[in-house]
């Protein structure tokens, strides 16, 4: 399998932020913050400078984060409204009820603030992966689900290591 490149655009306690082509990667693993979001959001309106077709927003939200703070909810109201993404994911893996619990809520705020682009809840990275896969092919892209995970694997090891 050939791994799909990236680029680290920040990385701190509570998360890592990455790109790749037509891509934008999040991994929340701790707090999410608005600060950090609207950075994030920064990063997607630089990357689809670069992907006319529109970007792709792969974000996991790990069991052990907590909800997040009143900046980062509106933050993430305005990145639904977004006309450069072309489509995004919010993974929280898990079974049980707190993991359905978190994408219930997660649901909720989606169907609220109705984004314009088509966003899915998922309860597993390689859900996500083919999904995002998918629609880069609509787009004449030809990265694998297998490849993309590969980053959000590389980049949760990467979090891990930094930030024990």
């Amino acid at each position: 399998m050939t791994k799909l490149p990236y680029d680290v655009v920040e990385i701190d306690e509570d998360h890592v932020v990455a790109t790749a082509p037509n891509m934008l990667f999040m991994i929340w693993r701790r707090r999410t913050v608005g600060a950090a979001f609207r950075r994030a959001t920064a990063a997607m309106k630089t990357l689809a400078v670069q992907s006319p077709g529109g970007i792709g927003v792969c974000q996991v939200v790990e069991q052990e984060s907590v909800p997040p703070d009143n900046e980062a909810r509106a933050a993430f109201q305005e990145y639904l409204r977004l006309k450069d993404v072309s489509h995004g994911t919010l993974i929280h893996e898990g079974a049980g009820f707190k993991a359905a619990s978190v994408r219930a809520v997660m649901a909720g705020v989606m169907a609220l603030a109705r984004p314009v682009f088509r966003l899915n809840i998922c309860s597993s990275v390689n859900e996500a992966t083919r999904f995002h896969s998918q629609m880069l092919e609509k787009q004449g892209r030809h990265e694998t689900a297998e490849e993309i995970a590969s980053v959000v694997q590389a980049l949760r090891t990467l979090h891990r290591e930094r930030f024990p």
